[in-house]
């Protein structure tokens, strides 16, 4: 199961996504939103069949399959459903928000490394 199917995408979600593209294409999106999407295209939840991307923009999305980010969830799901199995549930709530905390976590390091790649100045501060 690749990310996508497991976490999904709101429809809301998916039209400021769209909205951020078309702002991108017109080169009118603010630095967090630029993050923002470039994290979204990373991690594989905006549907680029849904709403594609020029070609010039090159930016991967890492869980696609074979990619090292894919193998890596893939085992979380089946130690996910290991934990679940032994419970006796179908999902357990704590290993859920383990989950999503380390999203979270991962989105962080991921935004204050581009404003680190971006304000190399900042980095280099003695």
């Amino acid at each position: 199961m690749n990310r996508k199917e497991k976490r999904g995408s709101g429809t809301k979600t998916l039209k400021v996504r769209k909205m951020y593209m078309e702002e991108f294409l017109n080169k009118q999106l603010s630095e967090e939103q630029l993050k923002e999407l470039i994290f979204d295209l990373m991690s594989g939840t905006i549907d680029l069949e849904r709403y594609p991307y020029p070609s010039g923009i090159i930016v991967e999305n890492e869980y696609a399959k074979g990619k090292t980010c894919e193998k890596l969830y893939a085992e979380v799901y089946d130690a996910n459903r290991r934990i679940c199995e032994r419970l006796g549930v179908d999902e357990d709530q704590d290993v859920e928000t383990i989950i999503s905390c380390m999203d979270e976590i991962c989105r962080v390091f991921a935004y204050k490394m581009f404003d680190y790649g971006a304000k190399k100045e900042v980095f280099y501060q003695k």
